[in-house]
């Protein structure tokens, strides 16, 4: 994004909205306190709360064959209904306007362990925003931060999630090195060599950020399209640095045009002025503003201001987000659209997705390998503003690359190319089957990245290798 002056425009019209649930009065001072993924929405599969209980091991399981079923006999829209509806309980408001997931715990919170004490409020968790870790790995394969870029992540989980890593100790450094020389010492069967399972009601989510100036016109470049060349063996990066076009951002409600001449990644075009109040979203305080400059570093590329200031406005873009209602994991993945109901990914939003929540697109997944993707390979889940960057990025799938959190890492596939054993983009069930001999010496994290990343001993790097 980039940022024109407001003295250079006329009055503009803003993009119309729905109410939404915007964070704009004292947010640093509202209460971090936890709500619960609520009821009504799907969760588990297929479950009735019309009688006011609550759902069963028994319902959990049935749920789980439900999603099975449906996987079974490919019925995607079905299946697409169902992460919807995930979608919509995540995101509906709670008391104090913010959406349920906001209230949930950081990366930081849940891997401190129970002896730190929890965030209090909204700004404490904000202040978790750090560089999107994608985006701190290039082809060097090296961990440090990338500078530049312009977006920030912020990792959450539900108290399930929580309870669990604190449950098994799974906070420990050290713990991931016991259970797998435990494994070792006792010739543990390859496919039961994972850490304990989580409960299917257990959730994880990756949120994306970037700012908007709180004056003047800040200039978002605009995804549109899967873009993706069949014919093509490897699928060049598409970041948003080159996305040819772009919407204009203003939080000033008195602007009147509905378009105005920006450059958008370098090139003149028309673009529509769009109202802060159609993106989720919080004004920085000074309890979130040192963090948020750490994230996203100096010499912003994709279009922040080029000063970050109290004031400014955290946009959401994205989120990737993950259930343990079936074995492999339910993923799917959100994204802001100035024309959010286009098909194939909004134009069967249900209308329980309220509010700004309805200017966010999304695409799910079930299986690594189906349905089956533009260029006949297996499928796709990927989100333009995390994956869109990187070399067959559009032919990512989250799931394919979650499979690869194990401990002790994967030996880089190719050299200089890695994010630990990450990277290249591989797809599909033979990129690393659950019996691969690779697996053999190793421990499976349950899918996520974040007990391989945030568990590591001071003297071990980022992927915990000593």
């Amino acid at each position: 994004m980039f940022r024109q002056p407001i003295a250079a425009i006329a009055a503009l019209i803003v993009f119309t909205t729905s109410p939404g649930f915007t964070d704009t009065a004292a947010p640093g001072e509202r209460s971090a306190q936890y709500v619960a993924f609520p009821k009504g929405y799907d969760m588990p599969a297929g479950f009735d709360y019309s009688d006011g209980k609550n759902p069963s091991d028994a319902d959990w399981a049935a749920g789980e064959a439900r999603l099975l079923e449906f996987l079974e006999k490919r019925n995607f829209p079905e299946l697409r209904k169902h992460a919807w509806q995930i979608f919509a309980g995540m995101t509906s408001p709670t008391e104090g306007g913010y959406a349920v997931w906001e209230s949930w715990f950081t990366a930081d919170e849940v891997y401190a362990g129970p002896a730190k004490a929890p965030a209090a409020t909204l700004s404490d968790r904000r202040a978790g925003i750090h560089g999107a870790r994608q985006f701190g790995f290039g082809l060097t394969g090296a961990p440090e931060p990338n500078p530049g870029e312009s977006v920030a992540a912020n990792v959450m989980f539900n108290m399930p999630v929580r309870d669990h890593v604190w449950t098994n100790a799974l906070f420990k450094p050290g713990t991931l090195k016991e259970i797998n020389d435990g494994f070792n010492a006792n010739n543990t069967p390859l496919l039961d060599r994972s850490i304990p399972q989580f409960p299917r009601d257990a959730i994880a989510l990756k949120t994306i950020w970037s700012v908007v100036a709180s004056e003047g016109l800040t200039i978002l470049p605009v995804w549109d399209g899967e873009l993706d060349q069949p014919e093509v063996k490897v699928s060049p990066p598409y970041p948003a640095d080159v996305w040819p076009r772009c919407v204009a951002v203003t939080p000033d409600p008195e602007i009147k045009e509905t378009t105005h001449p920006v450059t958008c990644n370098r090139q003149p075009v028309d673009a529509q002025v769009i109202g802060l109040d159609s993106f989720y979203h919080f004004r920085i305080t000074e309890a979130e503003l040192d963090a948020v400059n750490k994230a996203l570093g100096p010499n912003h590329k994709d279009g922040t201001p080029e000063t970050i200031k109290v004031g400014d406005y955290a946009i959401l873009l994205g989120m990737h987000f993950t259930t343990r209602e079936i074995p492999n994991w339910v993923w799917a993945t959100a994204w802001w659209h100035d024309r959010p109901d286009q098909p194939p990914f909004g134009a069967d939003r249900p209308d329980n997705v309220i509010g700004v929540w309805r200017n966010y697109m999304m695409n799910s997944g079930y299986s690594r390998d189906v349905p089956l993707a533009v260029d006949g390979g297996p499928a796709t889940v990927w989100n333009p503003y995390i994956e869109g960057k990187y070399p067959n990025g559009m032919r990512s799938n989250c799931m394919s690359c979650h499979v690869r959190a194990v401990y002790p890492r994967l030996d880089p596939v190719i050299e200089g190319f890695d994010m630990c054993g990450a990277l290249p983009v591989l797809r599909g069930e033979g990129s690393l089957p659950l019996d691969s001999p690779a697996l053999g010496s190793r421990t499976r994290l349950e899918f996520l990245w974040s007990i391989l990343l945030d568990t590591r001993a001071e003297h071990e790097d980022m992927c915990g290798d000593s």
